[in-house]
């Protein structure tokens, strides 16, 4: 499915803006110009190559406004995540 959708966004021509639909604010939070996004550049995230937006400062600034301020501790987000076992034959060997 990620394929798919990848294909469709990357095959889009003469859209001047474009979005991360599953993003932290989701579709419509986060369109931006296309030039935000794209051509993207690798880095290295968690140990992990990913791509990143053209233009970073950008992404961030539309996300968390001054994203170079740490905010007030009871202004943070807190994010929560849960481990699931689906037993040996899913284990992903890292």
């Amino acid at each position: 499915m990620y394929n798919f959708f990848d294909k469709m966004a990357s095959s889009s021509t003469g859209m001047t803006h474009c979005t991360i639909p599953t993003g932290r604010k989701m579709s419509r939070g986060e369109c931006l110009q296309r030039e935000v996004f794209l051509p993207v550049s690798k880095g290295i995230f968690e140990g992990m190559e990913v791509n990143l937006p053209h233009n970073p400062d950008a992404y961030l600034k539309n996300l968390y406004g001054n994203y170079m301020q740490i905010p007030p501790v009871e202004k943070r987000e807190r994010h929560f995540y849960t481990e699931i076992d689906l037993g040996p034959e899913f284990t992903i060997e890292k």
